[in-house]
């Protein structure tokens, strides 16, 4: 007998009969750790996912790694091996916990407080809570059914959380009785709305929901101990306070199966096989009769028959859509129903054509020529299609590491035959198509990726029903939050799908988060940078497109992690996101000039609207702390007005007191020498605390008059700041120069300013030429009452510029930028301290030009001005090195040169200018010399366009019409070159007129 011989025995010994079926418990895995299952509360993940466990403090246990001092949940995945902790140390009592079929982490505490942990991110749960009354009584009774948590308080009030929109509904409460307790309960949908049935322990049924309770009524009085439902909902078993077992439709109305156990004990665990038989469990034999074994688990099936499999220790077992997960001591385990197309081929004797195929592949490795007979006895019966889709079907199902590749290749041995039968058929009937290559390519597939991910360092033993449920995605999110990074790539890559974005960024969030990596200084961050930027750079992600940097700098700004976060937004391509991020970070500075760079309003707007709201936020933050302090100064003037008339009162009495007692004075001269002493006391005690009360509101009026004074201080210094012509120059700066534009308008009104005024030093900003002065003159003194600018406007347009303004500038610069320092205006602080450096190059300027040519030059020119003069005066190597001192982007400092350039009539300089590789394009050197009435100098480089109808436009525009219609005709544009020729004739008759 050969090894598959011997295998397929082996096999079919582990099978048990249920009626017509047979069931299989098969190993998965042997665990790493020993666990005494009745030590511990323990759940497990559908879908084949992690168990949590954690300790029973109702039992002494003996001390290890999992029973150690304080209150943890150990989380394990399938084959033993530690994923995480959480330390319960600091929260509520645990009541329950669970799983969702995303392998979600639900906790629930006695005060009905819901915290949920996502597997890759068990530090920072989700909390909710089932409502007030669980809150107020405590829990009385919970269970997980997907998608809802349902909890039931001491006062039997009972309330659902939804978790896919995550709100609590509170159901109607019928249970007024105080004696009355819910045993069990189950949740449904019904018509898209959540049902519970909750079994009482006086033998009633209710079914409730949001707005009415009815009782479900049966010919039998009885209490369900325990209610589940199966795989698929459909139907619903119950364990009887009597000790029966039936199994219901849905809804209740008929009983499909009715088994008495012979006990009232209530069972250990009770489930469902999939969702076709029932399991129940006991675990002590004080609740079993003689004819059970304590740690027995019984399958019932339909016409009451019954499978009993017997464990040597405790076990936990939890139902999945196509059988029962159990988990022993030291195994996990998987009991299912054999598929009907592997029972056709490993049964004993059996005849059908896959196991025919089976066989003769097996006699085929063996070269016995019985193969062949086999195979032709096959396709004479015409069932080798049915024979080798069996074989693909069974590969699927088989778990067995030898038995399982052994299908397929019988499979592809009866391929190898059925090519020639479907050539045959097709040649009689074109339009039939046959699927079987795809199946078996897809089986494959299937059959290397559940070989991939059971492997035990992964502990994932999907079945291949589950594989089918889940889908490709779902699985490679499992191995992420495994941190199975490299396998979940692989398996994207060998399925063709782009999984590269979701690895690296579950890969960067989790070292952002790793422990290694949890005090915030910048070496860790500059580490954590090199691996991420080494991952990315690498050639396997080089020319990815779609690097997710935006969403790893989000996590790191989320962990405060700010100098990481900056370092690596700076590498993601999209402008917006870069601005979306420095916002969130409250960096507006580094947003607004990212913006700029852009050329995107939009991006302008956020950053200006997103600066305004914070400014706002904190003043009205401001307010409501001004607001505390005057109902806590309030309150306390109320205090001392009540204690006054208390005292008031008091005084009244020990007079009223103290005239009915004169009669009796000689007897009671004792008793008013001590109350007059009390009196005494008293009054200098109220004395007392009146002359502190003064004190300290006296003491807070001096200091809110000293915070008055440095804010009027501040506010004078801004004031003056704004005299100065800074944050006018700033807006000309940041807005391109634009004073009529509406956006101007908005940023004035987010900085509170005059408008009138500040549009008027805004056209008069950086000019200060004494052909102004009458105009500024008149104008200030409009604004003479306001903020009293006249004199210090005046002053900008005297002639001994040099001497005064240039020094009053950098003192009123130098104190602007330590009040915005002062005040975290960081956009301001940091365009002041631009400002200065201005002022200081400009002044390098001038010293450089004194002994050449006249001064005032370049003092009070703006940013681009003042390159622009350094151009027009041919001091390119100087323009180039103070464009790389202020950073000018590249394309406005194109736009500059070449306007400037054109208006000094540089043209050799502009076409020497133009070899080089251009980020505007070569339609504006056309456009400014066309701009300057050089029409012919516009030709030379209209010619350097790439679009040929741009070339025809311009030549249009510059009268070129030869030119104009030689690149139409290389177009072979019929209506473009008439239209030419017509724009020409016309030209013509216009000059002779």
């Amino acid at each position: 007998m050969d090894s598959i011989e011997e295998l397929k025995n082996h096999k079919i010994q582990t099978w048990e009969k249920l009626g017509n079926k047979f069931y299989e418990k098969s190993k998965s895995y042997d665990l790493s750790i020993k666990l005494q299952m009745d030590e511990f509360f323990i759940s497990a993940a559908p879908f084949s996912g992690p168990f949590a466990l954690t300790r029973d403090p109702s039992k002494l246990v003996k001390r290890n790694d999992l029973t150690q001092k304080g209150k943890f949940i150990n989380i394990f995945s399938l084959s033993g091996i530690k994923l995480h902790e959480i330390n319960c140390d600091n929260k509520e009592p645990i009541f329950h916990f669970g799983w969702t079929s995303k392998e979600e982490f639900i906790l629930i505490t006695e005060k009905g407080q819901i915290e949920i942990y996502s597997l890759d991110r068990l530090s920072e749960p989700d909390p909710f809570d089932l409502g007030s009354s669980c809150e107020k009584e405590g829990m009385e009774k919970c269970i997980i059914s997907e998608p809802y948590i349902v909890g039931i308080a001491k006062n039997n009030q009972v309330s659902i959380f939804d978790l896919e929109e995550a709100r609590t509904i509170m159901m109607t409460n019928p249970f007024l009785e105080e004696d009355v307790k819910p045993l069990s309960m189950i949740v449904l949908e019904i018509n898209e709305a959540p049902h519970v049935f909750v079994a009482m322990n006086n033998g009633k049924l209710y079914n409730l929901d949001a707005e009415s309770s009815t009782e479900v009524s049966f010919s039998f009085i009885d209490s369900f101990v325990a209610m589940e439902l199966s795989a698929k909902n459909n139907y619903i078993a119950t364990f009887s306070q009597t000790g029966i077992v039936r199994v219901f439709t849905q809804d209740f109305s008929s009983c499909l199966l009715q088994f008495d156990m012979q006990t009232t004990f209530p069972p250990d665990r009770f489930g469902w096989c999939g969702n076709d038989t029932v399991l129940v469990y006991f675990e002590n034999m004080d609740q079993l009769i003689e004819a059970y074994e304590p740690n027995i688990l019984i399958m019932l099936g339909p016409n009451n028959q019954m499978v009993r499999f017997y464990f040597e220790s405790p076990i936990y077992f939890h139902t999945e859509i196509d059988g029962a997960r159990i988990i022993t001591s030291t195994t996990s385990e998987f009991l299912s129903k054999v598929p009907d197309e592997v029972q056709s081929i490993f049964w004993y004797g059996a005849t059908s054509p896959e196991a025919i195929l089976f066989d003769a592949y097996r006699e085929f490795k063996h070269s016995d020529s019985k193969a062949d007979e086999k195979i032709r006895e096959i396709m004479k019966s015409g069932s080798l299609q049915s024979a080798i889709r069996n074989c693909i079907i069974s590969a699927g199902h088989e778990t067995d590491p030898k038995l399982q590749p052994f299908l397929l290749e019988a499979a592809a041995f009866g391929k190898a035959y059925y090519r020639n039968v479907i050539s045959s058929i097709q040649d009689q009937d074109p339009v039939r198509k046959d699927n079987l290559h795809q199946m078996f390519v897809e089986m494959t597939m299937a059959v290397k990726i559940l070989s991939a991910i059971r492997d035990f360092s992964v502990g994932i033993f999907l079945s291949f029903e589950q594989f089918k449920f889940l889908g490709q995605d779902q699985v490679i999110d499992r191995l992420l939050n495994r941190r199975q990074y490299i396998l979940a790539h692989k398996i994207g890559v060998y399925l063709g799908k782009k999984t590269h974005k979701k690895v690296l960024t579950k890969w960067a969030i989790a070292l952002i988060n790793s422990p290694d990596y949890a005090e915030k200084n910048s070496e860790s961050e500059n580490e954590i940078y090199e691996k991420i930027t080494a991952k990315f750079d690498s050639e396997e992600f080089r020319f990815k497109r779609d690097i997710p940097y935006y969403e790893i700098a989000l996590e790191a700004h989320h962990k405060q992690k700010h100098e990481l976060a900056e370092k690596l937004i700076k590498k993601e391509r999209s402008l917006a996101k870069q601005v979306s991020l420095f916002i969130r970070m409250k960096k507006f500075q580094k947003a607004l000039d990212i913006a700029t760079d852009s050329n995107d309003s939009t991006l302008i707007y956020l950053v200006l609207y997103s600066a305004h709201r914070q400014r706002r936020q904190q003043m009205r933050k401001q307010e409501e702390q001004e607001n505390q302090r005057k109902e806590v100064q309030l309150q306390r003037e109320k205090d001392l007005e009540k204690e006054q008339k208390r005292r008031q009162k008091k005084l009244l009495r020990q007079r009223q007191s103290k005239k009915s007692k004169k009669s009796k004075k000689s007897k009671n001269d004792e008793s008013e020498s001590e109350d007059s002493d009390l009196q005494f006391s008293e009054e200098k005690e109220f004395q007392a605390k009146t002359r502190m009360y003064n004190y300290y509101k006296h003491q807070e009026e001096r200091e809110e008059e000293e915070r008055i004074k440095i804010l009027e201080q501040q506010e004078t210094e801004l004031s003056n700041l704004i005299g100065n012509n800074y944050v006018a120059a700033n807006m000309q700066y940041l807005l391109w120069n634009r004073t009529n534009n509406p956006r101007t308008e908005f940023l004035l009104q987010a900085l509170g300013l005059s408008k009138k005024l500040a549009f008027f030093l805004i056209a008069q900003s950086y000019r200060f030429l004494p052909k102004n002065l009458h105009e500024g003159e008149s104008l200030s003194q409009e604004f003479l009452e306001q903020k009293q600018k006249a004199d210090l406007l005046k002053q900008f347009f005297t002639p001994d510029y040099n001497v005064f303004v240039l020094n009053l500038r950098k003192e009123k610069l130098g104190s602007a930028h330590k009040i915005f320092a002062e005040s975290n205006l960081e956009f301001f602080k940091n365009s002041t301290t631009i400002q200065l450096s201005l002022l200081t190059y400009q002044e390098k300027l001038e010293t450089q030009k004194s002994n050449r040519e006249a001064k005032n030059q370049y003092l009070g020119l703006s940013l681009y001005q003042t390159v622009g003069k350094l151009i027009r005066d041919e001091e390119f190597k100087e323009a180039d090195s103070f464009r790389k001192k202020f950073s000018i982007p590249d394309k406005q400092y194109w736009w500059i040169k070449i306007r400037n350039l054109a208006q000094a009539n540089h043209y050799a300089e502009l076409r020497n200018f133009a070899q080089n590789k251009s980020p505007i394009g070569y339609e504006p050197f056309a456009r400014v010399c066309i701009e300057n009435d050089s029409k012919t100098k516009a030709n030379e480089f209209i010619s350097m366009i790439p679009d040929l109808r741009r070339r025809v436009e311009l030549f249009i525009e510059t009268e070129n019409f030869d030119r104009a219609i030689q690149t139409a005709t290389s177009l072979k544009d019929k209506d473009l070159i008439e239209r030419v020729h017509e724009m020409k004739s016309s030209s013509i008759s216009f000059s002779k007129k």
